[in-house]
C-alpha cells in the first residue's frame, strides 16, 4: 500500500476507459468512491455519499465492508427502518454504523475535526477527508467536470451549469496549498497535472 496517495473515484465516463485497472489500484492504494461507484467497485476501503436516497437505495444492498464517510445531514436516513414499502420509522441505532460523520462548512479543514469542504459535490469532501488522514497526494480518477457531466454506469447526462462546474473546479485547486492533486483522465477539465494511470 502507498501510504502518502489516496485515490478518489467518481462516476464519469472516463472510468469505462481504465476499468480493468481499477482493481489493481484498489488493491495498492487508500480508496475512496463516490456515491455509486462502490457499488460496482468493490474493495474501496471508503465510501463516501452526501446525496439523500444514496444510503437507501445504494448502500444498503451493495454494503461489503466499506467504511462510510456521511454528511451529518443525511444521519436520519441511515436510521430509517422501513416496515412497508414507502413507510419507515427513524430507530435510535444505525443500520450501517458510518466509520467518519462530518459536517459539510465552506473552508477546507485541516484537522480531524468533523467538518469536511463541501458544496454539493462529493469530490471536495472526498479531497478533504484524505488531507486530514494525512495524505500527501490524491489522484482524481473519473472526475472529469465536463460540461456535459455523465455517469460511467448509465449513459446519462446530468445537467450541471458552467458556473456550478468552475465552481468546483476552483475549490479544487484551492487543496494545492496542503496537498498534492492530480488527473489520470488528461481531457479533465482541471488545470492539475496529469499521472498516467500505468504509472501507479
Amino acid at each position: 500500500m502507498n501510504e502518502g496517495t489516496w485515490i478518489v473515484y467518481g462516476c464519469s465516463p472516463f472510468v469505462c476507459t481504465v476499468e480493468g485497472r481499477i482493481p489493481y489500484l484498489l488493491e495498492r492504494y487508500t480508496s475512496v468512491g463516490l456515491n455509486v461507484f462502490p457499488s460496482l467497485f468493490k474493495k474501496c476501503e471508503y465510501w463516501l455519499f452526501n446525496d439523500n436516497g444514496v444510503f437507501t437505495n445504494l448502500v444498503k444492498k451493495n454494503y461489503s465492508g466499506e467504511k462510510l464517510v456521511v454528511n451529518s445531514k443525511l444521519l436520519p436516513e441511515m436510521k430509517m427502518f422501513y416496515f412497508r414499502p414507502g413507510q419507515c420509522v427513524i430507530k435510535n441505532s444505525y443500520i450501517i454504523k458510518p466509520h467518519y460523520i462530518f459536517e459539510g462548512v465552506s473552508e477546507i479543514s485541516q484537522h480531524r475535526n468533523g467538518k469536511l469542504l463541501y458544496s454539493n459535490s462529493s469530490v471536495l469532501s472526498a479531497i478533504n477527508f484524505a488531507l486530514v488522514n494525512g495524505a500527501k497526494r490524491v489522484i482524481l480518477v473519473g472526475i472529469d467536470l465536463k460540461s456535459d457531466w455523465g455517469h460511467f454506469y448509465d449513459g446519462e447526462r446530468s445537467s450541471k451549469s458552467s458556473h456550478y462546474i468552475e465552481m468546483i473546479r476552483n475549490k479544487i485547486l484551492l487543496f494545492r496549498r496542503y496537498i498534492e492533486v492530480l488527473k489520470v483522465n488528461k481531457a479533465a477539465d482541471i488545470d492539475i497535472d496529469y499521472v498516467d494511470i500505468s504509472e501507479l
